[in-house]
């Protein structure tokens, strides 16, 4: 995983750095909130926790067998852009 990823806290550092991650860069359920409410969408770790214990509408997820949780840029941008779309 990228060390950029964890130093990053300030929204304004986050929204500096969206446009330049890869699609296909894993990021912690931390960050992917962090890269989330930068794009306007408030989804904090604990609400996208429940969204992949109780739904099907959240990003896109993958889960390690040691159980760790990662999303993709790519998917986060995604998904994203189809909330905006049905707001």
């Amino acid at each position: 995983m990228n060390s950029i990823a964890p130093t990053l806290v300030a929204l304004a550092e986050v929204r500096a750095v969206i446009p330049s991650l890869p699609d296909d860069m894993p990021v912690s359920p931390e960050f992917a909130s962090q890269i989330l409410i930068a794009m306007g969408r408030q989804y904090t770790p604990l609400t996208l926790s429940k969204l992949r214990c109780v739904s099907t509408t959240g990003p896109r997820f993958k889960k390690a067998p040691n159980g760790r949780v990662t999303y993709l840029v790519g998917d986060l941008r995604a998904f994203a852009e189809t909330r905006a779309q049905a707001a």
